[in-house]
């Protein structure tokens, strides 16, 4: 069956067939595919990476996963001609089957607009053959200096999620733990004949269907929570502003998945899969306090999680009381009124890729779990200081910190200090800059020099970036 693809939906013609040998002088639509933008050259060139099932890729921890694209996260849709370079080509997306939507009709989503720098729902994606636009950045226009390379290829920057929160909802919902194919429907803007597919004999009136068998490879969405989080000098970046800064780290937050991805653009725009963790939710805790003894009437006790902790106690009223070998002793951790989001962070990261460094490791600690948006807010210092940082961590999967009394629910972390004073005033402000308020240093050796923190009693040895400011987060969803 032939499909034409008009504003509203898609009708259906007979498919005429082929018969001829192939004609390289033909008008063409070759090749339909989803990518990511690479690029290199400091920014003079850019590529693009293809996004199917027949690839795989490694996050930051070394561990290979699907290539799969999250429901919501910004992906390049890239259709290939030959023969119709002063032409434009129409498209739809659907899903191949009704498990999103409830049906396979047209779907409405989010496409980038090169001129007014914003995305915009539409179900008609249409693009000029050689136009680049959806390259463009915040402002201006883009530079680079190869795109004659794509002289006869349509490109279009999407989101694949709908315009309003409700109904990305319903869509996170009907997905659930499954995957969801997207088929793509192209034809000729002009509605002329062309052919499809690299070895077609002969140019068809109509519009063909892309990415809809295995032996091409399909594209998966999947339900995960994810950040985007940006380097200060991303020109593609287009949060808005945070008082006079503007905002780098994004947020969808998807209630149909524990999964949660951190993802990096450089400065470059390349996009990088730093971590994916795995989210809990668990009762928040108060700050803790010092106690003289364990107090009675625990009703059990257990190991604690381990490096300076070595029993939590359990009481009635849900508080725990944690001892240990750190000089606090007895550490008493109330409940709060709330529950709270913590991921298990990796039990580190080596990411060196272009110019960005994404590099920690964590030292006599078991305390490697966090909230979601402190764990992107360390990442992106963590790229800006571009240097490996030893932590002493931040929470517990209970959300206890023993032997901090700060750091309950996951809202802190602790690195070992740098050699120089240079060196960790540059750790100091990538913290700051990236959202955490409230920076605690000792006042020995050169530290009581640091800006943009002050003294606090008991952090001679270590570093406290923490209070992260959700002011600082887009939230998308």
């Amino acid at each position: 069956m032939r499909i034409t693809i008009d504003d509203t939906g898609q009708t259906v013609t007979l498919n005429p067939t082929n018969t001829q040998r192939p004609d390289d002088g033909l008008q063409r639509i070759t090749e339909v595919y989803f990518a990511k933008k690479v690029v290199a050259d400091l920014g003079r060139t850019v590529s693009f990476a293809k996004i199917d099932s027949l690839h795989t890729r490694q996050d930051g921890t070394g561990q290979a996963i699907a290539y799969d694209t999250i429901l919501g996260k910004t992906v390049y849709l890239i259709v290939v001609t030959s023969n119709m370079a002063t032409l434009s080509v129409d498209v739809v997306l659907r899903p191949s089957d009704n498990t999103m939507t409830g049906n396979t009709e047209t779907l409405r989503i989010m496409k980038y607009n090169g001129t007014s720098r914003t995305y915009e729902a539409t179900n008609l994606l249409r693009a000029a053959i050689g136009n680049f636009d959806a390259l463009n950045p915040r402002t201006g226009a883009h530079a680079y200096t190869n795109t004659g390379n794509f002289s006869n290829t349509a490109i279009f920057k999407l989101q694949i999620r709908p315009d309003t929160q409700a109904l990305f909802n319903t869509w996170a919902t009907n997905i659930g733990n499954t995957t969801v194919n997207i088929e793509a429907v192209v034809e000729r803007t002009d509605n002329q004949p062309c052919a499809y597919g690299p070895t077609s004999t002969t140019e068809v009136e109509g519009a063909e269907v892309f990415l809809n068998t295995d032996a091409v490879g399909r594209f998966r969405l999947v339900n995960r929570n994810f950040f985007s989080i940006y380097h200060a000098d991303n020109a593609y970046n287009i949060f808005t502003l945070n008082g006079t800064n503007r905002r780098r780290i994004g947020k969808v937050q998807n209630n149909n998945s524990t999964d949660v991805c951190y993802i990096y653009y450089d400065r470059y725009d390349n996009e990088m899969q730093v971590a994916s963790c795995a989210k809990t939710n668990v009762q928040g805790r108060e700050n803790g306090s010092v106690l003289p003894s364990i107090p009675r009437g625990f009703i059990r006790q257990a190991p604690a999680p381990g490096g300076q902790a070595r029993t939590n106690y359990y009481y009635a009223d849900d508080s725990i009381v944690t001892t240990g070998t750190h000089t606090n002793g007895i550490v008493r951790y109330p409940v709060s009124a709330n529950f709270v989001d913590l991921v298990r962070m990796p039990d580190g990261l080596t990411i060196r890729q272009n110019e960005i460094i994404i590099l920690y490791a964590f030292s006599g600690t078991q305390r490697q779990f966090c909230n979601p948006q402190c764990f992107a807010a360390f990442v992106g210092a963590l790229a800006q200081f571009g240097q490996q940082m030893i932590s002493g961590g931040m929470c517990f999967g209970d959300a206890t910190s023993y032997p901090s009394v700060t750091h309950p629910n996951g809202d802190s972390v602790d690195t070992n200090y740098a050699s120089t004073l240079a060196v960790e005033q540059r750790k100091v402000n990538a913290f700051h800059e990236y959202g955490f308020t409230r920076i605690l240093r000792g006042q020995t050796l050169f530290y009581g020099q640091l800006t943009n923190s002050r003294f606090a009693r008991n952090h001679e040895g270590h570093l406290h970036s923490g209070d992260f400011d959700d002011n600082f987060l887009e939230p998308l969803y």
